[in-house]
């Protein structure tokens, strides 16, 4: 195995890491929010965030931090793209519960799974890309 495959994994390995401690405190504070009375968009909005700051700081300490990117402009490029991701875990929590009858449960999680895997793309190709300084 080539130096820049086992690099590529361990890459993989340090995002799946930062991404599942921001999602499950992501997952948990929606549902604290949710059972002591908070609407369910306004839980989503508030985990949602909270877990995307979370997520940024560790990505960029932890994931990334061999890239030489401009800190200002990965985090601009990387809140854009997660404050379209919480458009969409909005639109697929109010699908999910509001129309397709499922539990808050089930439309949160799936809601989680279906934006995790766009933002990993779009977040490791231009949010964290490599670019002259």
């Amino acid at each position: 195995m080539s130096l820049r495959t086992l690099w590529a994994k361990s890459q993989l390995i340090r995002y799946v890491t930062v991404g599942a401690t921001g999602t499950v405190y992501d997952y948990l504070l929606f549902i604290a929010l949710v059972y002591s009375g908070t609407d369910k968009i306004i839980a989503n909005s508030t985990s949602f965030v909270l877990a995307t700051v979370l997520a940024f700081v560790g990505h960029k300490t932890f994931t990334f931090k061999h890239r030489k990117t401009n800190s200002r402009k990965s985090m601009l490029k990387f809140f854009t793209v997660n404050t379209s991701g919480l458009m969409l875990s909005n639109l697929i929590l109010l699908f999910t519960v509001d129309f397709l009858g499922f539990s808050i449960n089930s439309g949160k999680i799936t809601a989680i799974v279906l934006t995790v895997a766009i933002l990993y793309l779009v977040n490791s190709l231009w949010s964290f890309s490599e670019e002259s300084l």
